[in-house]
């Protein structure tokens, strides 16, 4: 944690990093080739030929990114798609090919399919992707060709849907599979470490439960997420009182008897869409008509039934909900009505959106919906409804959802067709024909997807991720209760990877999953970390829920385990953890609420929802996002794409103004992990194909609890490659105790970035003299300010080096009078449970009459003065405060375009009895422009009126640190940085060597080792008490030998207290170790049960074998 000492103090840190040379592959030249791939062969491209469209769509422009030129296609038409298709090209059945091509638009989204051909003629195999963007950037697709393949074709396309301008060049197909070289002039001296996936060979083969079947157990209704069983259990459930999550199933129940009665009483809802574009929808639901695109949306045709469908399964569901636990006749009339209503459309997925097949994301909602609706009101409907509504479900959900799910596809929309293809096949399982292939294909196809997340490298992020995940946890939960199969959580994705993800991939104080990729900064995972809690005893996946809550009260009320265990990670658990296939390292300092996370990327993952942002971090401090990821990206071309999806919306570097041209050009090359540093480094070269940058490693050294030493070396084709490294904040940033500026321009060695109890100061080691700039990118004002530093290089090589001292102060009690409001109860919440954050209370609400209720109390009866205060936003709300149920005050709309604070908002004065009190914050309609409703209280003052009181601190306000390091001068030799750092009384060195070097002169007081990474902790007395290298023999401090290996090894010896120290050894292969403990006499205990006693001043010398070891060594005789 940041805010404790160490056990024991380790003054000084001498720090000894060896900066490998870049290693960077040659472009593949394996054949096929294609005939005219940069369309330089002149009118009527000669290779390719029409797919579909009229030859005036299709001509030569001289917009190229290579060569004179490019070949642009011009869609008109949202009815007709347009495509160019190559030749076919021979290939070698089982060979790994990689189709690519370079796109731009100027409006619409460019496609390249990649198709493989039997000898017959018949395309047997495809896979394809788009994206869009002003800018030159890359589309890539690698798939191995099946055994029947003959010949391979690439086809460059607009879908039936789209309208726009697209531009393709430079078309590439290659096999990947062969030897490549790499360029001898920048030659990797070694592999670093390379992070291992292991060999997953233990995971439930689908083929031995296919050939079994599925023998149904549960005949009743209802039976996916409850049963009879269940709901009679239930009051004994609510007699108990609060629930290991804390969590009130009395207050539940009144949360979702409050929403189903809104829903029961509307006969309309409105959602807003892209640019704050309304649709109401009229209830009972009536299929929309066609529509036009909101304003200024271009991107194709824009998907207004998702979120209805989505907003339909929800309503069915609360008032289903509702009608289950409390057996309310009305709420079952409502839903009812819905239920006819929908049998009757003609279709449950929009006919003018293109998804690939007749069903997409708005068909699975719908069926969700239904089949939840269905069997809540099994009872309450004659069986002609009844008949009505399962005729309906088949014919339009189901019977198309099988067609659309026989092939298997990598995406959450798959998912999301293949849980409501399952979960009808359950409902209906014994009382419709076919619902056992329905219910085996939904089985076979998750199978296949938890396969993919450990054999492909490729993941969706977070949020996609959790939607493919929820889905399947639901089925799986199902699946269980109607068959009694739980093979699903057998999986070792489910088993052994993803929870750790979720957990280590936390901000602390559960302020948010890592949003990498398309995401937010949201909780997700909750049935999906419940029933791994449950299935699989993880107490840790039930104490996530318990942290980050959310659910809603209908959640809630189903998955909930009474009898669940909670408990934190265990000491045992290392703090760090690297998910190497996926190219992700979450770096953290402990699990406390003031601890931190620094979350690292590189990562070949090429994905639809993946942004251009390899080498990419983000640092979370004390709860406080400090260095951001501006989330999920806007698909509209234009400067909010290019600052959520681009390069320039990312902590990553430009080259002479560009950003990186391919996703998935990223790979982690070294991570070492360790009790008191953590290391890893990322490789992004690739992802800048087509530039001038060559080669970029970036090292990243974090030095626990509280230092992050960055280090990026570049390589340049030339001295005249302008680089711009960039940095997000998600704070105040200051410079010399002043708020920096936008527009600022000029040297900056150091500043400062601070939200709410968090900050960080940033030190510029080297190259000295760094151009900065304080940026906003027209049109995308809304995701803030970011810092732009130019060094020169020279060479053709270049290394930056920064350093981030991490802090946390205590925010000051402001007055007398005012409250905490993150520990304020919570009297109601609607379902949507708040998020207690560092900057106040955060409550998600999702639309207007979503309301909260606070409880606060006053000593004595009095006139009192009101003040809050509120965060702003451009994702957050209107909201009409209540105090005690009556409206306080005008409506305050916290909507802002960029994150900033109202400042104190006086409510004026109100008559209190002494005792308890509530105050409500109730959502309303709020400004257009914002993107949602939820409200962010910092503060609340109560106070007798005429009390003079400031609401909010100002900067005096602020602590100095309580804890940390704090940077002192930096003397740089030229070969070596050397940070002086004040620590209690002692003092903290750090050196950084930027070339690797065998020997250090001994005035140095360094460090002498061929490893890439060493460090060594001193004490005040100059004694050696620990250290650490990673992909070393040897290490040596003062001449003195510390590790001394006959093979290429990770070691890191750790002091947690005086007498005991932490060993940590990996190994590749088997080899002799001879390692110097601090004591003559001491014990070493392995967490396998291997235990040796070693008396003598000599080394201990161990026999290493292939894997870890971790082991407690404790100075005296055993």
């Amino acid at each position: 944690m940041l805010d404790h000492a160490r056990p024991v103090r380790l003054v000084a840190l001498c720090l000894l990093v060896f900066l490998v040379g870049i290693g960077v592959q040659a472009e593949s030249q394996g054949q096929p080739a294609l005939t005219n791939p940069g369309f330089e062969l002149g009118e009527g491209f000669p290779g390719w030929t029409i797919f579909s469209g009229t030859p005036d769509l299709f001509e030569l422009s001289t917009d190229a990114l290579s060569g004179r030129y490019s070949l642009r296609i011009t869609d008109p038409s949202d009815e007709q798609a347009v495509g160019l298709r190559s030749e076919h090209v021979p290939v070698e059945p089982g060979g790994t090919y990689a189709a690519t091509v370079w796109i731009r638009t100027e409006s619409g989204t460019a496609q390249l399919y990649l198709e493989f051909w039997d000898a017959a003629g018949t395309r047997i195999d495809v896979v394809f992707d788009g994206a869009s963007g002003s800018t030159w950037r890359t589309i890539r697709l690698e798939r191995q060709a099946p055994a029947e393949a003959v010949t391979a074709t690439v086809l460059l396309y607009g879908h039936r849907a789209n309208r726009g301008t697209l531009y393709f060049d430079d078309v590439e197909l290659v096999r990947t599979d062969t030897s490549s070289a790499l360029d001898p002039a920048v030659r990797l001296s070694r592999e670093v470490l390379t992070p291992r996936t292991p060999e997953w060979t233990e995971r439930p083969d689908p083929r031995v439960r296919l050939a079994e079947g599925f023998d149904i157990q549960l005949h009743s209704h209802p039976r996916l997420f409850v049963t009879k069983e269940d709901l009679a259990n239930f009051p004994e459930r609510v007699a108990a009182g609060p629930n290991p999550f804390g969590v009130d199933l009395r207050q539940m129940v009144s949360d979702l008897t409050a929403s189903a009665h809104g829903e029961r009483l509307r006969d309309r809802f409105t959602l807003t869409y892209y640019g704050g574009h309304t649709v109401t929808y009229p209830l009972p639901p009536v299929q929309p008509a066609p529509m036009p695109n909101p304003p200024g949306y271009v991107a194709g045709p824009y998907p207004y039934w998702t979120a209805m469908a989505g907003h339909l399964r929800g309503r069915l569901q609360t008032l289903a909900g509702a009608y289950l636990f409390t057996g309310e006749p009305a709420f079952a009339e409502a839903a009812r009505r819905d239920l006819l209503a929908l049998s009757d459309w003609e279709v449950w997925s929009d006919p003018t959106y293109p998804c690939g097949g007749a069903t997409c994301l708005d068909t699975g909602y719908l069926v969700e919906g239904v089949a939840f609706a269905y069997d809540a009101l099994y009872d309450f409907l004659d069986e002609d409804e009844r008949e009505r509504i399962r005729t309906a479900l088949v014919e339009k959900g189901l019977r198309p959802l099988y067609a659309d799910t026989a092939n298997k596809i990598d995406h959450n929309i798959h998912m999301v067709r293949t849980a409501a293809l399952g979960l009808g096949a359950l409902l209906l399982l014994g009382e419709e024909p076919g619902m056992e292939a329905y219910l085996s294909r939904a089985y076979e196809n998750f199978l296949w997807y938890l396969d993919q997340r450990i054999d492909t490298g490729q993941t969706e992020g977070m949020l996609y991720t959790s939607v493919s995940l929820e889905h399947i946890a639901k089925f799986a939960d199902a699946l269980e209760r109607v068959t009694g199969d739980r093979s699903l959580f057998d999986h070792p994705y489910i088993k052994d990877v993803l929870p750790y993800w979720v957990l280590y991939g936390q901000g602390p104080r559960a302020s948010g999953l890592v949003n990498f990729s398309d995401s937010y900064l949201e909780s997700y995972f909750y049935v999906t970390m419940l029933a791994i809690g449950r299935v699989n005893d993880l107490p840790q996946a039930n104490w996530y829920i318990a942290q980050a809550g959310g659910g809603g009260a209908l959640a809630r009320l189903l998955y909930l385990d009474p009898a669940a265990r909670v408990a934190p990670p265990p000491s045992e658990w290392p703090t760090s953890k690297v998910f190497a296939d996926i190219g992700w390292a979450f770096l953290r300092s402990g699990w406390g609420a003031n601890d931190a996370l620094l979350a690292f990327q590189s990562s070949g993952s090429r994905m639809g929802h993946n942004h251009f942002d390899q080498n990419h971090f983000v640092l979370n401090v004390a709860g406080e996002w400090l260095i951001k990821d501006n989330g999920y990206q806007d698909y509209n071309p234009g400067p909010k794409n290019d600052m959520t999806n681009g390069t320039l919306g990312h902590n990553a570097v430009l080259v002479s103004g560009r950003g990186q041209t391919a996703k998935g050009g990223g790979r982690l090359v070294a991570s070492f992990l360790s009790e008191a540093v953590d290391y890893v480094a990322g490789d992004a070269a690739a992802a800048y194909a087509g530039t001038d940058l060559v080669g970029w490693v970036r090292h990243v050294l974090f030095v626990k609890p509280s230092q992050v030493l960055l280090v990026d070396e570049y390589v340049l084709r030339h001295d005249e490659v302008q680089l711009a490294w960039l940095v997000h904040p998600n704070g105040q940033v200051t410079a010399g105790d002043r708020p920096l500026q936008v527009g600022f321009s000029g040297v900056l060695e150091q500043f400062d970035i601070r939200r709410g109890s968090a900050g960080v100061t940033t030190r510029l080691l080297w190259p000295a003299g760094q151009k900065a700039r304080f940026l906003e990118t027209p049109g995308a004002e809304e995701y803030g300010p970011y810092l732009q530093f130019e060094p020169e290089a020279a060479g053709g090589r270049l290394v930056v080096a920064t350093l981030l001292d991490l802090y946390t102060t205590d925010r000051l009690r402001l007055f007398s009078g005012d409250y905490d409001v993150t520990a304020l109860p919570v009297v109601q919440d609607g379902g949507r449970s708040p998020l207690r954050t560092q900057d106040g209370i955060l409550y998600r609400a999702a639309e207007p009459g979503d309301r909260l209720v606070l409880e606060f109390s006053v000593p004595a009866g009095d006139t009192y003065e009101l003040t809050v205060a509120f965060a702003t936003s451009q994702t957050y709300g209107a909201v009409q405060l209540e105090l005690d149920g009556k409206p306080l005050g005008p409506v305050i709309d916290t909507y802002s375009p960029r994150f900033g604070e109202t400042g104190p908002i006086a409510l004026g004065t109100a008559e209190l009895e002494a005792g308890n009190h509530t105050l409500g914050l109730r959502i309303v309609e709020g400004n257009p422009d914002s993107r949602g409703h939820f409200v962010l209280l910092q503060a609340l003052r109560v106070v007798p009126a005429g009390t003079a009181a400031s609401l909010l601190g100002a900067p005096a306000d602020w602590h100095e640190l309580s804890s940390g390091r704090r940077v002192a001068p930096v003397d740089f030799d030229g070969r070596r940085l050397r940070l002086t750092t004040a620590q209690d009384a002692g003092r903290d060195l750090i050196w950084v060597a930027l070339a690797p070097f065998d020997e250090v002169p001994a005035e140095t007081g360094g460090l002498a080792t061929d490893a890439v990474v060493a460090w060594a902790f001193v004490d005040p007395l100059e004694r050696v008490r620990g250290y650490a290298m990673a992909a070393g023999r040897h290490l040596q401090v003062d001449g003195k030998t510390y590790v001394a290996s006959t093979v290429e090894i990770n070691a890191a010896l750790t002091e947690r207290s005086s007498g005991r120290w932490l060993l940590e050894i990996e190994a590749a292969e088997e080899g002799s170790v001879s390692l110097y403990i601090p004591a003559d006499t001491f014990t070493v205990k392995a967490q396998d049960g291997f235990e040796l006693s070693h008396t003598g001043s000599g080394p201990l010398r161990l026999e290493v074998a292939p894997g870890k070891l971790r082991a407690e060594v404790v100075a005296g005789a055993g």
